[in-house]
């Protein structure tokens, strides 16, 4: 009997260590979403001043201004591009040769829209919540040396303008422009 005191003694020693081995197993955690939003409203919206001629002639001059509102608390970065396009219905497509200055686009004459390397025309300007950009153009006029028996009559001339805006904060790394192209980056 003496020899089964310690083994006995090992046994419940044992049990004691696998009881608190197996309350070791017993956990809780637990999870608390702080949601923060970041950065604000973003919103601009984008206005034209735009008087069409159904009858498009030589000499004359067509209203088209593009204006760029800032509409969120974020201040933000704009910039624009145009294409031309020419259409002649059933003939397709006319090719769009600048140099004939078939369409005389009339860029506004002021330095606040820089063209810049990529092609783009930057606001120079960081714009702050509620205000609203110039123009970059105020007109387009139809060559008034145009031979009415030119290929362009009965042809249809559109002039697509796109607008980008980014937040300032990433106008730098996102545009890859600095603050020489628009003060206050």
């Amino acid at each position: 009997m003496k020899n089964k005191k310690p083994l006995i003694a090992l046994i419940v020693l044992l049990l004691i260590a696998g009881v608190g081995v197996t309350f070791a197993y017993f956990t809780s955690s637990e999870t608390i979403a702080n949601i923060f939003k970041i950065g604000g409203d973003y919103s601009t919206t984008i206005e034209e001043n735009f008087t069409p001629e159904n009858d498009w002639l030589p000499g004359e001059e067509v209203t088209k201004e593009v204006f760029v509102t800032n509409t969120g608390n974020i201040s933000i970065v704009a910039r624009v591009k145009y294409e031309e396009v020419w259409d002649k219905g059933l003939d397709g497509n006319m090719p769009n040769d600048p140099s004939t200055r078939v369409a005389i686009i009339n860029f506004v004459e002021n330095s606040e829209w820089v063209l810049h390397t990529d092609g783009y025309y930057y606001y120079n300007k960081v714009i702050p919540k509620g205000t609203k950009t110039s123009s970059f153009i105020e007109s387009v006029t139809l060559n008034p040396d145009l031979d009415l028996n030119s290929t362009y009559i009965d042809a249809t001339y559109t002039l697509n303008i796109t607008v980008d805006t980014i937040q300032a904060d990433g106008a730098t790394d996102e545009w890859g422009i600095t603050s020489s192209v628009v003060s206050g980056l």
